[in-house]
């Protein structure tokens, strides 16, 4: 269920100094940036000694491997390149960051607590005790020789799907000022209807 973003309830913010002319960080357990492996990075920021965040972009390896001049510095990052390794990813930005003073903020996925024994104490938001409860029953029975019933099943579904909604968000839709009709940043239906 770590891989399902509609199942992960909370983005959580990592602050780590760059180190100034490096290029290429690990990120995990005992890694440079010492978190648990990210599933995925919501977003990232460089941040100034003031605080201020500035966006940096996660671009794909064919997006990195068409930077030609990759060993530029520069006091602030535009990418962020992450090979997806195991168990350390390897995050290379570009350009170098040039000043130690600034850091990097890396907006991952929340991980869903693993559980070592049958009397770990876990904390979840609401509708998660009963998800888990009926997907382990369906995940499990094949194991004892069982079939699911029914219901149990109709209840892992349902109680999944209700998780789902809950962290279900939509986001603002942004119109670009090119956009004909645009006025100002305003675009109404009727600007749409009429094909303005």
């Amino acid at each position: 269920w770590q891989n399902e973003s509609l199942l992960i309830y909370n983005v959580q913010p990592f602050v780590f100094s760059f180190v100034a002319g490096r290029q290429t960080y690990t990120c995990g357990v005992g890694g440079d940036f010492n978190i648990t492996r990210p599933v995925r990075f919501d977003s990232v920021y460089a941040r100034d000694t003031g605080g201020n965040d500035y966006p940096i972009q996660v671009v794909t390896a064919q997006e990195y491997a068409s930077i030609s001049a990759k060993y530029i510095t520069t006091q602030i990052p535009q990418c962020m390149y992450d090979d997806g390794n195991v168990p350390l990813k390897n995050l290379s930005f570009w350009p170098k960051p040039s000043d130690s003073s600034w850091s990097v903020v890396l907006w991952v996925w929340g991980a869903i607590q693993n559980f070592t024994s049958v009397n770990d104490v876990i904390s979840m938001p609401p509708g998660y005790q009963e998800m888990i409860e009926y997907n382990l029953s369906v995940y499990l029975a094949p194991k004892f020789g069982k079939e699911p019933t029914k219901a149990i099943l109709s209840l892992a579904i349902s109680s999944k799907a209700s998780v789902k909604r809950i962290n279900y968000s939509v986001n603002n839709l942004k119109m670009p000022s090119t956009l004909p009709g645009q006025r100002g940043n305003r675009y109404t239906l009727a600007d749409f209807l009429s094909g303005r």
